[in-house]
């Protein structure tokens, strides 16, 4: 069974032993992130691999044998100090599929003129021989970014097609968009061509053309009720069920917003700092940002007491569908209406 081990090398100190120049043997790269895979291979190419030398000094595998990789491994490079050995779908690695002793036995003593690079989408199995030979520090998982990283890498993106952003138009868009940063690599061309000549990539540029991932569809519909946009908030739902997301889970969501926010309200009355407020209750930067705005402009719909309402009114309608009393069909608008006669109070 494959397992996301918490002890896994971290990309972030793997990027740093390239840097440094200390890369050097087998390394497993795990995780799903497999678009900060390729920059992770790029950087080392481009610090062991002389210009025009590439291609003799590199060798890319897929699902090859054992003896394949061991033969490539021992390749002198030439005119260079590394030679770069990159396998995809090796068997072993994962699925029911065993490695032969040969390529575990060689693993630990892969020369420091090789940087062998087994990739595997996902993670493996820690009790298979491969991933065991290689011992967890030199395992790097290449997961997917927090906040803060995920906003550093969209600003350095736009900064490498000549744009620039604010933290917080990264902000916006990784929250409309996600963190995945393939489908966000193709957001900000996007955006770099929608902006045209223009350097500076705004919020609303985001707001006008990003792709808007679930999560921020479920925020958007629930900021629409919080602000009182009927309908507005009534269209959102709409399309969302045109796009083949079930009353149920619609009503999951947005149940879920709003005790996220009655736990921020709580625990802000408390004078718990931001950091803490936003790990408790699973918040994104930008989502509590814009709570905090719609606290100080005093937006009824995020009231102490017509959230702690609202969280009941989800509660009560969850309970009544769940004993038969209702049936799917027409549960959101239902709930929409409660939500906003609690709002006209």
């Amino acid at each position: 069974m494959a397992d996301k081990a918490k002890d896994l090398l971290p990309r972030s100190s793997f990027l740093a032993a390239i840097s440094s120049g200390t890369v050097g043997g087998a390394w497993l790269l795990e995780g799903e992130e497999e678009n900060l895979k390729d920059e992770a291979i790029a950087l080392i190419r481009e610090k062991y691999l002389p210009d025009g030398l590439e291609e003799l000094n590199e060798a890319a595998l897929t699902a090859p044998e054992s003896d394949a990789v061991i033969a490539a491994c021992e390749t002198m490079p030439f005119m260079a100090d590394k030679r770069l050995v990159i396998v995809r779908e090796l068997p072993g690695l994962d699925g029911p599929r065993e490695a032969d002793d040969s390529l575990a036995d060689y693993l630990p003593s892969v020369p420091d003129t090789c940087v062998l690079l087994l990739l595997l989408h996902g993670y493996a199995n820690g009790t298979k021989k491969l991933p065991k030979a290689l011992g967890k520090k030199r395992r790097v998982d290449f997961c997917e970014m927090g906040e803060s990283e995920v906003n550093a890498w969209i600003i350095r993106r736009f900064e490498a097609e000549g744009k620039h952003c604010e933290n917080r138009t990264a902000a916006r868009l990784a929250f409309s968009v996600g963190a995945d940063t393939t489908l966000l690599t193709g957001e900000i061309l996007k955006l770099c061509a929608y902006v045209g000549g223009r350097a500076e990539v705004t919020e609303a540029d985001v707001a006008a053309v990003a792709t808007q991932s679930r999560e921020f569809a479920a925020y958007a519909l629930t900021d629409a009720i919080v602000a009182g946009q009927e309908a507005r908030a009534f269209e959102l739902l709409k399309n969302l069920q045109r796009q083949g997301e079930d009353d149920v889970g619609l009503m999951a969501m947005i149940s879920g917003q709003f005790r996220r926010t009655q736990m921020a309200l709580i625990m802000r009355y408390e004078k718990r700092d931001p950091a803490s407020i936003m790990q408790a209750t699973g918040m994104r930067a930008f989502a509590y940002d814009r709570l905090q705005r719609q606290i100080a402009n005093r937006v009824r719909g995020v009231q102490a007491r017509v959230v702690k309402e609202s969280v009941a009114a989800c509660l009560d309608l969850e309970l009544a569908f769940k004993s038969g009393q209702l049936s799917q069909n027409g549960l959101c608008e239902t709930l929409l209406m409660k939500l906003f006669a609690i709002q006209r109070g």
